[in-house]
């Protein structure tokens, strides 16, 4: 990652906390539809928080989708797990329908994930493409043309955005034994204009 790439990481880190209100839920006047009523709160366990907000409110039609997401300790030193495959990304579609993610053929390679410690007031934090998402340990330089996985948007509308961490289990289990935390940010809003 360049400088250049990681200044613009930290800035959008920065600017999403100051836009964020002291409840952690972001500033938005879009009205919240009542479907999937269990992506509409955001956690905090152990005093980490997950955020995710769209660059940008409106994307073109065929134009990378780009969104960031960051976790942020506000409590003392934590162990958290850097495994990108933790972090699950739930996009609803303008008729209010969860849509499905298109893995691409590109694989996913598992690298090292090391288990990081998250200082107070810590974050660490990502931009994705959701038009086309590349393997987050990929085998060959980005950008050169291959998805991991993606989502389709083909209709013009307003999409609703949940990112969740934690590790891949069964709905039935909860805060895995090993001390690794489950996350889910606020739901955020963008939209596909044509």
């Amino acid at each position: 990652m360049n400088c250049r790439r990681v200044s613009r990481v930290l800035w959008i880190a920065l600017v999403a906390l100051v836009a964020c209100r002291p409840s952690g839920r972001i500033a938005t006047n879009a009205p919240q539809r009542p479907t999937l009523p269990s992506l509409f709160s955001g956690q905090t366990q152990a005093g980490i928080s997950l955020t995710a907000l769209p660059l940008r409110d409106t994307f073109g039609l065929g134009a990378p989708v780009e969104v960031v997401y960051f976790v942020r300790n506000s409590a003392q030193r934590s162990r958290f797990r850097n495994d990108p495959l933790f972090f699950h990304f739930d996009v609803i579609a303008p008729d209010g329908r969860p849509m499905a993610v298109v893995a691409g053929p590109e694989p996913g390679s598992l690298g090292s994930v090391p288990d990081l410690v998250l200082p107070t007031d810590g974050i660490l934090g990502r931009v994705i493409d959701l038009s086309c998402a590349h393997a987050a340990f990929p085998a060959r330089p980005p950008g050169e043309g291959q998805c991991a996985w993606k989502y389709t948007f083909a209709k013009p509308g307003p999409y609703r955005l949940v990112v969740r961490y934690g590790p891949v289990a069964a709905p039935a289990q909860r805060p895995s034994a090993d001390g690794h935390v489950q996350l889910q940010s606020d739901t955020v809003e963008f939209v596909i204009a044509p």
